[in-house]
């Protein structure tokens, strides 16, 4: 009565596993009842998995993986590795940690569904706006005069630079600005002209006859 008592507690205890990671299936007997603990004592086609679900039913437990993959995403000069269990190149995107817009280049579509090791192009192509100020250069206007020798100019009055304010689109690639379009501008000060006067008196002309006079000397 007691090793009958025996059997039919360790035929209770005993657990099955059925386990189908979409081509085959591993079952496996066990004490134990934990699944992650079972199936870390299995080997399986690769060592990259991922439970879907699991489902038990009087004793036996099913469980149904699937295997992951490397999907490499170039963005730039830079490349990131994720371990991708199937999906869309936008799932995978955002698995990655990229927010994609309707700006940006990928290759292959975000539609394109991914059953393997992929490669994917990434580009972020931002667009932004902005302002910033510039001076406006100021024009010099010329006086002439009399007054001052032909090619001798003086400055009457200084010029003053003017400032505008300058309305901006700016395009990024990548985070690198690239493209900047100028929208509009909107002036703040307007410049003051600088007066300069410039001569016009004919300057003399030198005297053209010299009389040279030379000294004897006693030898």
């Amino acid at each position: 009565a007691l090793t009958i008592a025996l059997i039919t507690l360790m035929h209770t205890s005993i657990h099955t596993f059925e386990i189908f990671d979409g081509e085959k299936t591993y079952t496996v007997t066990s004490l134990n009842r934990n699944v992650a603990s079972v199936m870390a004592k299995m080997k399986f086609k690769s060592d990259k998995y991922e439970i879907i679900n699991t489902n038990s039913f009087y004793g036996t437990t099913s469980v149904h993986i699937t295997y992951g993959f490397p999907v490499y995403i170039t963005q730039g000069n830079k490349t990131t590795e994720i371990k991708f269990f199937g999906g869309t190149v936008a799932e995978a995107l955002l698995q990655a940690g990229f927010i994609v817009d309707e700006h940006d280049f990928v290759e292959p579509a975000l539609d394109t569904e991914i059953t393997k090791t992929e490669y994917i192009d990434y580009t972020d192509i931002g667009y932004t706006s902005g302002t910033y100020t510039e001076a406006i250069p100021f024009e010099t206007k010329t006086e002439y005069t009399a007054a001052l020798n032909k090619g001798v100019s003086k400055v009457t009055k200084p010029g003053i630079k003017g400032s505008q304010l300058v309305h901006y689109n700016q395009q990024t690639i990548n985070g690198v600005p690239t493209l900047k379009e100028i929208v509009s501008t909107t002036i703040l000060t307007q410049p003051v002209s600088a007066v300069q006067l410039m001569g016009t008196k004919p300057i003399p002309a030198n005297p053209k006859n010299w009389v040279s006079t030379i000294v004897p000397t006693n030898t």
